[in-house]
């Protein structure tokens, strides 16, 4: 889009029993995503390097099975917040390699079945569009 970018996916995984007979559950996921060059957003051209974006990052997953007997504390459902920024590196054109990191954050472990604690997830990463 002329003003940023916008992504969706969604997916879903069906998971084999493994050598060890465990069984992690089926997985759903969804995420959506927003960016907005702050250049654009604050129409300073040389600002356009920089990219904050902002995620949702839903998560669905079956029960666990170990010797094909639920796992009791396993799978449920979680929405993560996913604060991000990324930074063209300098060599390269706005449209080029850039370094990107982020923070995914739980909103809520209450979906999640029984005792599970889910922390925030530090990722940093090259980012390249095709």
């Amino acid at each position: 889009l002329s003003w940023g970018e916008l992504y969706a996916s969604s997916s879903y995984r069906v998971n084999q029993e493994g050598d060890l007979d465990y069984e992690y559950g089926d997985v759903f996921l969804a995420n959506v995503a927003a960016g907005v060059p702050l250049g654009h957003a604050l129409g300073v051209g040389w600002l356009d390097r920089f990219t904050p974006g902002l995620e949702l990052n839903f998560r669905w997953a079956d029960y666990d099975e170990f010797h094909r007997e639920r796992y009791r504390d396993s799978g449920g459902s979680i929405l993560y917040v996913t604060p991000s920024l990324r930074v063209a590196l300098p060599w390269w054109s706005a449209r080029g390699p850039a370094l990107r990191g982020s923070v995914q954050i739980p909103t809520t472990s209450a979906w999640l079945n029984h005792f599970q604690k889910e922390d925030p997830i530090w990722m940093l990463g090259l980012h390249y569009a095709f």
